[in-house]
């Protein structure tokens, strides 16, 4: 006993013993601390429990002394007062000692504080998130609809459809058509981006031919890969049938070969198609710039670029290449890998699973 109540009168508990009417016959120094001086002969409930909380569990305390087993779970948690008024939260445990009530508590009332701070914090951010997602969206399209109408006006005229033009103003229409179309591009990234941070882009599944896809991307890029004089070589001719959201797998390829193209000027880029027991895998091999183990990091955080000199110079894009592609690789229940060194290359190995993950 001698130990028992050295630990009690030492330890950043408190303690405090009951007699069957709920005032103290007993406590130990910390809980006197906590609450501000001399609690013995004082009524508990009427004097240190906050009057919303005190019917219950003034209510509680009468039944366990009646009954001899106590009405209150372990850790029941509830709050206390100070004599200087102040309210603070305390976890109790309570047992009988002959015909009075022991009650030890820890005093938490700095991690409650922490954690309803914490919520409070969460609850803003995710806020933040939706206001910043709605505004997203509306940007997009605000500025969706006269880009639209500039593409549109745009192909009137490298049609010629109200009569020639001299080759000057051909060469204009058409840096219109290309700078038009690529901001449409950015905007769309960008709101796919914030689609995925509000979990609400949905994919379209469908079955689809893995190398028909690569193929159809192979196409799209090629424009890009004449200007930059790149080679684009596939090195094999496989086809498996998977599932997938054909329009979002494709954006990835694009993605992932345009930014191969990018930094790799003036030499071959390839794409493979292997498949194992993982699933199927796509790799895209280029002999550009590489990158380092930092950058590799950097360049899958939305809005970053880690492309230096002239190739930034010529225009790195929005950032946002390699984190979309990323998340809808995700998305399918795949992974995209990157392997890269400074000035060896890059390799980016897109895994799509053999069966798709459960809706």
């Amino acid at each position: 006993m001698a130990c028992v109540q050295r630990f009690m009168d030492t330890a950043e508990l408190l303690y405090i013993q009951l007699d069957e009417s709920g005032r103290v016959t007993a406590c130990n120094p910390y809980a006197a601390q906590v609450i501000g001086g001399a609690i013995i002969g004082e009524h508990w409930f009427e004097r240190f429990v906050p009057e919303d909380a005190r019917a219950a569990l003034l209510a509680g305390f009468r039944q366990t002394m009646s009954s001899r087993q106590p009405a209150l779970p372990a850790n029941a948690r509830h709050e206390i007062l100070t004599r200087g008024g102040e309210r603070r939260q305390v976890c109790w445990n309570v047992a009988f000692d002959g015909d009075r009530l022991d009650w030890v508590g820890a005093d938490v009332t700095e991690a409650h504080r922490l954690q309803m701070a914490l919520e409070s914090s969460m609850r803003a951010a995710q806020e933040a998130s939706a206001s910043k997602s709605r505004y997203v969206a509306q940007m997009s399209h605000e500025l969706r609809t006269p880009l639209n109408s500039i593409i549109g006006f745009s192909d009137i005229m490298r049609g010629e459809l109200f009569g020639p033009m001299p080759e000057a103003y051909r060469e204009y229409s058409d840096l219109i058509h290309r700078s038009a179309h690529h901001l449409h591009r950015l905007i769309d990234d960008i709101l796919d981006m914030a689609k995925i941070e509000a979990s609400k882009l949905d994919l379209a599944w469908a079955e689809a031919g893995l190398g028909d896809l690569v193929d159809e991307a192979l196409a799209l890029v090629s424009g890009q890969a004449m200007e930059e004089r790149v080679i684009l070589r596939r090195l094999d001719s496989a086809n498996p049938r998977l599932k997938v959201d054909p329009l979002r797998a494709e954006q990835v390829l694009v993605n992932i070969l345009s930014n191969a193209i990018k930094f790799a000027p003036g030499t071959t880029v390839a794409i493979a198609i292997t498949s194992d027991a993982a699933g199927h895998h796509v790799v895209v091999a280029d002999r550009g710039i590489g990158m380092t183990a930092d950058e590799i990091r950097h360049a899958v955080q939305p809005f970053n670029q880690t492309a230096a000199g002239e190739v930034r110079r010529r225009g790195a894009g929005s950032g946002l290449g390699l984190p979309l592609a990323r998340s809808l690789m995700e998305l399918h229940g795949g992974s995209l890998a990157i392997g890269s060194e400074r000035g060896l290359g890059t390799t980016v190995t897109l895994t799509f699973p053999a069966e798709p993950p459960p809706a």
